[in-house]
């Protein structure tokens, strides 16, 4: 295989389906290995995407930040999943400025952005309202409403609903 045989969409989405799979070490090795494969131009912006979620797996939060600023936002794709990759990183250091912050950037970047449907703007507000909800819940100690919460959030479609119910599955 030579540059540009492997299109971004299907290197991010091999990426995707390993992490998934929990296989991070062999997702690691596949973006070092194969990301030269896609066309030049969106080389290194495949290459600080993917990296950026394989240290979002390994735990390793600030590094994920970091390469994600190395993350140009030319394609709506880059441009909202990163800042969700970067307002979860917020969350699971318990940075609380920076995260509130993400939310209101991310909730103006969908009021202005019209390539989403309706449906996918909806499904990424409801993961901003969720987020901010455990977030600011989270040390009161209310497993009550933790699992209120939790029961309303299986009811709803939206980005991100396994990474929620893990989170407020913490806190029952």
């Amino acid at each position: 295989k030579k540059e540009g045989d492997l299109s971004s969409a299907s290197f991010r989405n091999i990426v995707y389906c390993a992490i998934q799979l929990k296989k991070i070490d062999w997702a690691e090795q596949f973006v070092e290995s194969y990301h030269t494969k896609v066309a030049e131009i969106e080389q290194e912006n495949s290459y600080n995407f993917n990296i950026a979620r394989i240290f979002f797996e390994k735990k390793d939060y600030k590094s994920a930040m970091r390469t994600l600023l190395k993350v140009t936002y030319e394609d709506a794709f880059y441009a909202i999943t990163a800042r969700i990759l970067l307002l979860k990183s917020y969350f699971e250091l318990e940075d609380e400025t920076p995260l509130m912050s993400c939310c209101y950037s991310l909730n103006f970047f969908l009021m202005r952005n019209n390539t989403f449907t309706k449906q996918r703007i909806d499904n990424y507000k409801k993961f901003l309202y969720y987020t901010k909800k455990i977030f600011k819940n989270r040390l009161k100690g209310n497993k009550k409403f933790m699992k209120s919460l939790k029961l309303k959030m299986e009811q709803v479609s939206m980005v991100e609903k396994d990474w929620l119910i893990e989170k407020v599955n913490h806190y029952i």
